[in-house]
């Protein structure tokens, strides 16, 4: 997508060249790629494993296009589809190039004298997603309220057990809007704070030992939303420092993939072109589990092999967890290490 979207390469028509196990890809970055301007057409390679086959569909297509100085991509498709076309073109003297998978740079096969090129275009979120097959129909990229992020501060200040009685409070009042407080949550001087701070802001009231939340959207905030808010803000202030790199940041995702599949992302932004997509948990640990099997299996449907993630939570996971998350290369930010957030994700993203 980046050389077709580059303002010093972006060609006039591009031509796709399709093995039948790669039609479904291929109409997800046509549809991704026409909005921007861009005619797209395909060329069908019937056998993506026949040299003769694959080098007589790109000799018809070079018959047809010879007039038109066309340039081969030879980063996609199968490394003999990209031998055959590469030797077409070298035959005919027409330029080939590369594209670094890290860099987003254009590196030139033929001729090879012609400098190497940084691609400057940055992709939408919604585009990356779209080439990959996944429809958003719902991103918030709204910076919370200025008293919502003093909120979001005082809370991330708090330790980990009064947040862990905060959102059992929460949790418990999922279907009613209200819970009852045990004994020992009423005598505990800083989860009053922390409810006083609550109940000041609007989003619950506290009376008769019971908290009662003012509405749907106040309980989702004090059950772990306040978290999400968290990770998109330090997002945000990371993108605004190095706004070349992190360049589309959204919160509360909800994806539609092509087989029909519904999912909802906590956060989801592009740096360098790469998709990076983030978990947020405050409540028990038993749910970690999960969090890190979803993220492992949400990450090359969403974004392709190159896609990283991170699992943000209030406590600390257990030596099975992290010894998990390892396995899977899934980033862990957690308990005291939450509080420099910004700091994590800098050093993640090798921004530093």
């Amino acid at each position: 997508m980046t050389p077709v979207l580059d303002a010093g390469m972006k060609p006039q028509r591009l031509t796709l060249l399709v093995s039948p196990d790669m039609q479904a890809q291929a109409n997800a970055l046509q549809q991704a790629l026409e909005p921007g301007g861009v005619q797209v057409q395909q060329w069908p390679i019937d056998d993506a494993w026949s040299v003769e086959h694959i080098r007589q569909r790109v000799l018809d297509f070079a018959e047809t296009y010879a007039d038109e100085s066309p340039i081969l991509n030879a980063t996609g498709g199968t490394k003999l589809m990209s031998m055959a076309a590469y030797a077409v073109f070298r035959e005919r003297d027409w330029p080939v190039f590369y594209v670094h998978p890290e860099e987003d740079r254009v590196i030139w096969l033929h001729p090879e004298s012609r400098p190497s090129k940084s691609l400057e275009a940055r992709i939408r979120l919604e585009s990356f997603l779209l080439a990959h097959g996944v429809r958003c129909e719902e991103v918030c990229q709204l910076q919370p309220s200025p008293e919502r992020q003093q909120l979001v501060k005082k809370l991330i200040e708090r330790g980990q057990s009064v947040i862990s009685a905060l959102n059992w409070l929460a949790s418990s009042a999922e279907e009613s809007l209200h819970a009852s407080m045990t004994d020992k949550q009423r005598r505990w001087p800083a989860l009053s704070k922390l409810l006083g701070d609550l109940e000041a802001a609007g989003l619950l009231q506290v009376g008769d030992g019971k908290v009662r939340f003012t509405s749907e959207e106040a309980r989702f905030f004090t059950c772990g939303g306040w978290l999400e808010d968290y990770a998109f803000l330090c997002l945000s202030r990371l993108r605004s420092r190095f706004p070349h790199a992190i360049h589309d940041v959204a919160k509360s995702l909800k994806v539609q993939r092509s087989q029909g599949v519904d999912n909802e992302i906590d956060a989801a932004f592009l740096c360098n072109n790469q998709l990076h997509i983030i978990e947020c948990k405050s409540g028990e640990l038993g749910k970690l589990v999960e969090m890190i099997y979803k993220l492992d299996s949400l990450r090359q449907p969403l974004g392709g092999i190159r896609t990283r993630a991170m699992l943000v939570c209030v406590r600390k996971p257990s030596p099975a967890l992290l010894k998990r998350a390892y396995h899977d290369k899934i980033q862990l930010c957690h308990s005291t290490g939450l509080r420099q957030l910004e700091v994590e994700l800098e050093k993640w993203l090798k921004l530093a």
